[in-house]
């Protein structure tokens, strides 16, 4: 990827993802090649775990961005509003 960032500095990051995708396939097809069916098997089985990992790790990455605690900063602020307000209400019946 590095080499072909250098080659060509404007690519989109649509380019990128061809890229890989065209790699991904590659390797696939060269993993055919070598692999028994049990083995390609248990790759694909382990291919789907890293996915399956790294999609949690960027939803976790994701939670945990700056511009996520923006967005929640709102729904924090009314709830802290609404907690001040239940407990005013509550002080002024205990009177």
């Amino acid at each position: 990827m590095q080499e072909y960032k250098k080659q060509n500095p404007n690519a989109t990051k649509e380019d990128l993802i061809r890229r890989v995708a065209d790699n991904r396939a590659a390797i696939r097809g060269r993993l055919t090649k070598f692999l028994t069916p049990e083995q390609l098997a248990k790759w694909d089985a382990e291919v789907a775990k890293a996915k399956d990992f790294l999609g949690q790790r960027m939803a976790a990455s994701a939670q945990s961005h700056p511009s996520a605690a923006a967005y929640n900063r709102p729904l924090a602020l009314y709830r802290r509003r609404q907690a001040d307000r239940d407990r005013r209400v509550t002080s002024v019946g205990a009177r």
